[in-house]
C-alpha cells in the first residue's frame, strides 16, 4: 500500500517574512514598486486631490494604489473587485499594497479622480525614457484606436427603437396625467407626479438620443441596421470600424519609433481621424517644444490626409509623412501645372483653361481636353455611364488651385523610394502598441463612464505601457544610479 507524507494542519508555525521576501528580485511587481518608491517618479501631484491634512480618515498612499493598478493593468486585469481580492491572496499584490487591503471602491475611485496627476505621471514616464536613452524623437507615428465605452451593448439602439420608446413614454405620460385628474388622495397625486417627472426626464434623454442618432446618420444614403446610439453613455459617440457601428471613443496616440514608447495621447469624441492630425502636431510641440522636435518626422495614415496638414510639412523643421491611401485613376490624378495654367491627364495630355463660371456663388475655372474617344484611360477618367467621352471637362474652384498644387507637390515627395522606406517604419511603430494593449492587456474598452474619466483611464494604460518598456529595455540599472 502506498505511503504519503502527512501534515498536521493544527500545528502552530512561525513564518517571520519581510515584505521584500514576498516576491523575487526580478519580479515585475518589485520593479514597479521601486520606480514609485525611489523618488524617480514624483507623486506629489496626487496630494492636491486630498483634503485630510487636519481631519478625516487616513488615506492609502498613492504609491501603493498606483503600483497595484499598474501591475494589474499590465496583466490585463482591470476589474476593481478582482484586484481587491488579489490584494488578499496574491503575494505580488500583497507586496505592492504593503499588506494593506484597499477595497474595490477605493481602487475604482482612484483611477477616476486624479486627471491632472495621471497626466503628470505620464509625462514623467516619457522623460524617464528620454534619460534612459529609449526615445530619440526621430520618427513619431500617430494613429487613433476606437475603444468601446463602459456601457452595456444592450443599451445600443437604432432610430426605430428610439422612436418607439419615445412614443411609449409619451403615451404613458398621458395615462398618468389622466389618472392624476381622477385621483382623490394627496398621496396618490404626489406619487403620480413623481412618476410623471421621472418619465419626463427619460423623454428628454430619448429626444437627445434621437437628435444624436440623426446627426450621426448625416451623409448615410440608406438606413444602416448597424447604426446605433448608446442610451446610458451620452458622451460616447457612434464609431464605425470593420465590425460595424459601436459606441465609444477615439484614443489618439503618438509613439516614438526607437522602442515604441508613447509620447502623447488624448481621448476624443471624433468619429474619424480627419482633422486630428493638426491637433496631434500641436500637442507634441506643446509637450516637448520645437527645439527638441527639430528634424523629427511625424507620420500619419491616410485617415488624417488633408490639405491643411500637409501644408505644414517642413514648418518648424518638422517633416510630415501622410499617406494618400489607395486611389484609383480619376479626377484626383489630374496634375496641375501652375506656370502653364493647365491640368495634365494620366496620359500626359493638357487640359487647357477655357473660362471662369460662377456656381452657387463660388468662382470655378473650367479646363478642357478634346480627342479622348480613343484614349486607353478613358474608362477610368470618365464616370460610369458618361454619354460624352470625346472630351474631358474639369471644373475646379479658383481659390483651391494653390492648395491643389501643394497637394500634388507633396504626393511627388511621398512617391520617392527613400520616403516610402521611412514611411514603412510607421506600421511597425504604432500598430504593435495597439495590438499589445488590445490582446495582451485586454484594453479594447473602457471600464469608466464619460469622456474625462475615459481620458484618465487611457492615461493609466499609457503609463503602464511606458513603465513596462522602461523596465524591459533599461533593466533599471541607469535609473538606480539616479535614485
Amino acid at each position: 500500500m502506498a505511503r504519503y507524507k502527512t501534515v498536521d494542519r493544527d500545528q502552530m508555525v512561525m513564518l517571520p517574512v519581510s515584505l521584500d521576501q514576498l516576491v523575487e528580485e526580478d519580479h515585475l511587481a518589485k520593479k514597479i514598486y521601486f520606480l514609485l518608491d525611489s523618488g524617480l517618479i514624483d507623486l506629489s501631484a496626487f496630494e492636491e486631490d486630498f483634503n485630510n491634512d487636519e481631519s478625516g480618515a487616513l488615506a492609502y498612499h498613492p504609491k501603493n494604489i498606483l503600483a497595484i493598478l499598474i501591475y494589474a493593468y499590465s496583466s490585463g486585469i482591470r476589474s476593481s473587485r478582482v484586484i481587491e481580492q488579489l490584494c488578499y491572496d496574491n503575494l505580488a499584490y500583497m507586496y505592492l499594497a504593503d499588506l494593506q487591503k484597499p477595497d474595490h471602491t477605493t481602487l475604482a475611485n482612484f483611477r477616476t479622480k486624479h486627471d491632472h496627476a495621471f497626466e503628470e505621471i505620464f509625462s514623467q514616464t516619457v522623460f524617464l525614457g528620454i534619460e534612459a536613452g529609449l526615445i530619440d524623437f526621430k520618427h513619431i507615428a500617430s494613429d487613433g484606436t476606437k475603444m468601446d465605452g463602459a456601457g452595456s451593448r444592450s443599451q445600443l439602439v437604432n432610430g426605430n427603437k428610439i422612436a418607439s420608446r419615445i412614443e411609449k413614454c409619451e403615451q404613458r405620460v398621458k395615462e398618468i396625467l389622466k389618472e392624476a385628474e381622477l385621483a382623490d388622495g394627496k398621496e396618490i397625486k404626489s406619487n403620480l407626479e413623481k412618476k410623471t417627472k421621472k418619465l419626463s426626464m427619460k423623454l428628454d434623454k430619448l429626444h437627445f438620443a434621437k437628435k444624436e442618432y440623426d446627426r450621426a446618420k448625416t451623409g448615410i444614403k440608406e438606413e444602416d441596421e448597424k447604426l446605433r446610439y448608446h442610451l446610458s453613455e451620452s458622451q460616447a459617440r457612434l464609431l464605425k470600424d470593420k465590425d460595424g457601428y459601436h459606441s465609444g471613443y477615439n484614443a489618439q496616440t503618438s509613439v516614438d519609433s526607437k522602442t515604441q514608447m508613447i509620447l502623447a495621447k488624448r481621448v476624443t469624441q471624433s468619429e474619424n481621424d480627419s482633422g486630428e492630425g493638426l491637433k496631434t502636431r500641436e500637442d507634441l510641440i506643446s509637450r516637448y517644444g520645437k527645439p527638441r522636435l527639430e528634424g523629427s518626422i511625424f507620420s500619419f495614415d491616410n485617415g488624417y490626409h488633408n490639405q491643411e496638414l500637409i501644408r505644414l510639412d517642413g514648418e518648424d523643421a518638422i517633416g510630415l509623412l501622410v499617406s494618400q491611401g489607395n486611389k484609383s485613376t480619376g479626377q484626383g490624378d489630374f496634375r496641375y501645372n501652375r506656370e502653364r495654367d493647365v491640368f495634365i491627364c494620366p496620359e500626359g495630355k493638357d487640359l487647357s483653361f477655357q473660362r471662369e463660371k460662377i456656381l452657387s456663388g463660388r468662382v470655378f475655372r473650367e479646363y478642357r481636353l478634346n480627342g479622348c474617344s480613343n484614349c486607353l484611360s478613358g474608362d477610368l477618367c470618365f464616370k460610369k455611364g458618361a454619354k460624352n467621352k470625346r472630351q474631358k471637362l474639369k471644373l475646379i474652384e479658383k481659390d483651391k488651385l494653390e492648395l491643389r498644387e501643394t497637394f500634388e507637390t507633396y504626393q511627388e515627395k511621398m512617391n520617392r523610394q527613400e520616403v516610402k522606406k521611412e514611411y514603412k517604419n510607421r506600421m511597425a511603430t504604432v500598430e504593435p502598441v495597439f495590438g499589445h494593449m488590445t490582446y495582451h492587456r485586454k484594453a479594447s474598452r473602457f471600464h469608466v463612464w464619460g469622456l474625462l474619466k475615459a481620458d484618465m483611464e487611457y492615461s493609466l494604460m499609457c503609463i503602464v505601457h511606458n513603465l513596462v518598456k522602461i523596465i524591459k529595455y533599461s533593466n533599471l540599472d541607469p535609473l538606480k544610479a539616479w535614485a
